[in-house]
């Protein structure tokens, strides 16, 4: 290339079809330990920091190859919408990519330790802890004119207990050296225009005493 040349190569492409979702990530709060993370642990650690609905579009990679992690901009009626990175996704695995904070979706989420349940002390390699349940709670409000759907994935350390709606449970691999296990709960679930709705789940967890 002569000097100030650029060179745009297409290496694959595809159509899928796709469809649009809300997204909302609720990172793991607990350290190791079962501990709250303490301000400075939440500085050294920014996934705790995104805790709010995106709008997003979810597919399926059309291509034999596996897609790559590359930046990825979405586009509608020639008008850009967003920009976000892309990462890992093989063949025929299904992926969601951001576009904007859906900012007319109303999401809160809140946990309590419930007081009234024993608390009982137990010794795990020669530290004490202490198990307590913990209730949590998601509410969301569509304020849109119309129906979204929601995937709602929160990630919590201890042993779930009950939970509305049937989410589906995970066990991440991330908790193989904590005392706790690591999960990540996913609801999906259909908001009609304007609709309300609260989800509470229930876990216990041990906290080094």
């Amino acid at each position: 290339l002569a000097e100030g040349e650029s060179l745009h190569l297409d290496t694959a492409a595809a159509d899928a079809p796709y469809e649009r979702i809300v997204e909302w990530n609720i990172p793991d709060t607990r350290d190791e330990y079962g501990a709250h993370y303490r301000d400075y642990q939440r500085q050294q650690r920014p996934e705790l920091g995104d805790d709010e609905p995106w709008d997003a579009v979810r597919f399926t990679n059309p291509f034999a190859m596996p897609m790559t992690t590359a930046a990825a901009t979405m586009v509608a009626g020639g008008r850009f919408l967003g920009q976000q990175m892309s990462m890992w996704v093989n063949p025929g695995q299904r992926t969601s990519l951001r576009i904007t904070k859906a900012l007319s979706i109303t999401a809160r989420h809140g946990e309590q330790e419930n007081a009234d349940d024993p608390r009982d002390y137990i010794l795990l390699g020669g530290k004490r802890f202490r198990q307590i349940a913990v209730q949590g709670t998601v509410e969301l409000t569509n304020r849109r004119d119309r129906p979204v759907t929601m995937v709602i994935r929160r990630r919590f350390s201890g042993q779930l207990q009950t939970a509305d709606a049937e989410p589906e449970l995970t066990l991440l691999e991330g908790g193989v050296y904590s005392v706790n296990q690591r999960n990540e709960l996913t609801w999906e679930i259909d908001l009609a225009p304007k609709e309300v709705r609260t989800l509470t789940y229930r876990y216990q967890v041990y906290v080094y005493h």
